[in-house]
């Protein structure tokens, strides 16, 4: 089924309402689904079938499928479009949320070999860095070999940060650096 999501720009009534709607308007076309004569392809039937996840953020007018894989749509979207939306970008997201559960096994794997080999405790990247950009930052200082960039970052965490930043000691003690450094 669609899994919904908060976003963080929705506030919380709103969420509650869409969801309310979105609930009521589902229940609707069941009760025409039941009535109706030929209901093998109904728009029902597309929601109830669709793995994805559904991402209400306040600021959408229309559905948008986001790079993480979720179609994002606004609070104040009908319910009709938001139905057709999930029917429309359902291959789409799900083939988008495929990729990005790929790249997040190819993090993973990099985070595990720049702990093992930095002797860093942790790596987090900051919210408007993407995986990409922390797979950048982790091959370049994997591939930079220096000695003492490994002393100095053994035992310390790591956290990579957005462009155009110094590296700098963050607020939790970890050492940040800037993606493209």
């Amino acid at each position: 089924g669609v899994q919904l999501v908060r976003g963080h720009s929705c506030q919380s009534k709103d969420y509650f309402s869409f969801v309310q709607s979105l609930a009521e308007y589902l229940e609707s076309l069941r009760d025409e689904q039941e009535t109706a004569v030929d209901a093998s392809t109904s728009d029902l039937t597309a929601v109830a079938l669709q793995r994805i996840n559904l991402k209400v953020e306040a600021a959408t007018r229309r559905a948008v499928v986001t790079p993480e894989g979720e179609i994002q749509v606004g609070p104040g979207m009908t319910m009709e479009s938001v139905v057709t939306a999930i029917a429309r970008h359902g291959a789409a997201a799900r083939k988008k949320r495929a990729e990005h559960q790929e790249r997040k096994q190819d993090y993973k794997a990099a985070v595990r070999q720049a702990k093992w080999e930095l002797g860093v405790e942790g790596i987090r990247n900051h919210r408007p860095v993407t995986i990409e950009h922390v797979l950048n930052a982790l091959r370049r200082l994997l591939s930079s070999g220096s000695p003492l960039i490994r002393r100095r970052l053994a035992g310390n965490k790591l956290g990579v940060a957005s462009s155009g930043q110094f590296c700098h000691v963050g607020d939790d003690g970890s050492i940040v650096i800037p993606w493209d450094w």
